[in-house]
């Protein structure tokens, strides 16, 4: 296993440990066994990419459930579209497992990088809940991928400009503006990371430098 391997799990079992000891045990609910939700934590289908989600955005699926589960200030200030705020200490109570619960709603987390989104999965699967995903790399990988996308080197491959331009017209369809500049308003109310997660560093261009 290379050191980026023996990272990743390292800090996954982190989680899956610090989430087991903290969280409240379930009386009436029949709680997955340990080993099980060892696997589903390293399985990498619960991730939503950001091009998939920015997708399901654009076409306004009725079926995503967007849960953002950092605080209330944090939502206020900057939030992706069509989301919901439950923070992640409000996460179990009965009125939020029911919104989270809903028929035909699959459930996508997110907060600035991974680490509290994993978290909120975990306790969600330890309240039997299934239907839930999160997004991988959080607000980061979002400003990274769309606010901040980057054009293609002219040698690069075709499918790296239609990639491009996917996720210019994205950008454009949610945020305003024309042409690469970053529109001011988002580049302005890109929030701050404070999670301890390891993530690129987001490429700023120079229209948002300074603005954070």
């Amino acid at each position: 296993m290379n050191n980026k391997g023996f990272y990743l799990t390292a800090v996954i079992l982190l989680i899956l440990g610090i989430s087991l000891f903290f969280l409240p045990d379930f009386h009436n609910t029949k709680e997955p066994e340990p080993s099980q939700l060892f696997t589903d934590v390293l399985d990498a289908s619960r991730y939503f990419d950001v091009d998939r989600l920015a997708s399901v955005i654009v076409d306004e699926d009725p079926g995503l459930l967007l849960v953002d589960v950092r605080d209330t200030a944090a939502f206020a200030s900057f939030s992706l579209p069509m989301s919901i705020n439950i923070p992640l200490a409000d996460i179990l109570k009965p009125e939020n497992q029911q919104r989270l619960r809903s028929p035909g709603k699959y459930v996508v987390f997110y907060s600035n990088g991974d680490i509290h989104s994993e978290q909120a999965y975990i306790t969600c699967r330890r309240a039997g809940l299934h239907s839930q995903s999160i997004l991988r790399g959080g607000l980061n990988a979002w400003f990274e991928t769309i606010v901040n996308t980057k054009k293609p080197s002219e040698t690069e491959s075709s499918e790296a400009f239609d990639v491009y331009s996917f996720r210019l017209g994205v950008r454009q369809h949610l945020y305003g503006g024309v042409g690469e500049t970053v529109p001011q308003k988002v580049a302005a109310e890109k929030p701050k990371t404070t999670e301890p997660v390891k993530v690129q560093p987001v490429q700023h261009t120079r229209v948002v430098e300074g603005g954070c």
